[in-house]
């Protein structure tokens, strides 16, 4: 076992042969692919958690009462403006890749849903050619560019004590005070 030859390489010979042998690396971008596939899902998983949140059914002519199938928080500004915020991130042309847009890689917005959608061979290809560039548009500096990057910060901003999740909370609770007193 030879581990110290080729940095990140382990070696492993098993038998003694009298000519040359050789030896072919390449990358594998195969987690690198599911990563970005579970992220694609994560997302939806989200998106889908939106759609629950805020469903609409319209209500019959004359009914008494809304339709029972809406959704806890239909017409929150606060989810709206989240929701819309996350999409506008998910485009990075501050990037120093090479890539500047998701769908450059493969992966593509449905218009209808909101739900983004995996090209894999398209994703593969990109990672295949330009791995390097893939993470500086997802990751960025892992600080303060890169869009997951971008949206993690963004998301703890929204779910701290004084995001704006909590801002939401905090006004309706004393909306229900108020109305409490005056009732």
């Amino acid at each position: 076992t030879i581990s110290d030859a080729l940095e990140g390489i382990t070696l492993n010979l098993n038998d003694v042969t009298t000519g040359e042998q050789s030896l072919t690396i390449t990358k594998d971008t195969s987690s690198a692919s599911t990563a970005l596939t579970e992220w694609v899902t994560a997302y939806n998983t989200l998106q889908d958690a939106f759609s629950s949140l805020t469903k609409y059914t319209a209500v019959d002519t004359n009914a008494t009462a809304q339709d029972t199938s809406n959704g806890a928080l239909v017409g929150d500004s606060t989810l709206r403006t989240i929701q819309q915020e996350m999409k506008s991130l998910l485009n990075n042309t501050a990037s120093s890749s090479t890539f500047k847009t998701l769908s450059q890689i493969g992966i593509t917005t449905d218009p209808t849903t909101g739900q983004l959608d995996t090209d894999k061979t398209k994703l593969d290809a990109a990672l295949a050619k330009d791995p390097a560039g893939i993470k500086a548009m997802i990751i960025g500096d892992g600080k303060t560019t890169g869009i997951a990057t971008t949206l993690a910060t963004r998301m703890t901003d929204w779910l701290s004590s004084k995001g704006n999740i909590q801002s939401a909370k905090d006004g309706v609770s004393k909306t229900l005070n108020n109305l409490t007193k005056q009732y």
